[in-house]
């Protein structure tokens, strides 16, 4: 018995492994989708200015957009029929914890080195929202720290 409890915490190990490895490959994947061109473009035309003001807005874009991909949705959907009743029925439309369904971003984040060695489910993921709510904390992590640099 206790050789099946190790076993299952080993798996559950390597499952939180797994997906802390994930979520930081995508973090650090995301802020560099959303810095290299800002850099690019601030050497070449805008100045170091335009990479802050610039970060600090996609990462309060991102921030809300996660904040929508993660807001559940309530368990009931409420309608007032032609008679004036109301109709309760459960909801179903969008799950609650987020969903795990593979982008095109997580394919192509998968085929690099740390991910491709495993051959785990979508499944086995952190929701993409919450993914995508540690990457905007990240990009306006950057951001401030690029402006504490110039200051």
């Amino acid at each position: 018995m206790t050789m099946h409890a190790d076993g299952e915490n080993e798996a559950r190990l390597g499952l939180w492994t797994f997906r802390l490895v994930d979520l930081a490959v995508y973090v650090v994947a995301v802020t560099a989708v959303c810095y290299l061109p800002l850099f690019a473009l601030a050497a070449f035309a805008a100045g170091p200015a335009f990479v802050v003001h610039a970060g600090f807005v996609i990462g309060f874009l991102m921030f809300g957009y996660a904040i929508y991909l993660l807001w559940p949705s309530p368990p009931w959907q409420v309608e007032v029929t032609d008679e004036g009743e109301l109709e309760v029925e459960q909801n179903t439309e969008k799950p609650t914890l987020g969903n795990r369904e593979e982008t095109p971003l997580q394919r192509t984040l998968q085929q690099l080195p740390p991910l491709s060695l495993t051959d785990r489910p979508a499944t086995d993921r952190l929701s993409r929202g919450l993914k995508l709510f540690i990457a905007s904390i990240a990009v306006l992590l950057v951001s401030y720290l690029t402006e504490q640099a110039l200051v």
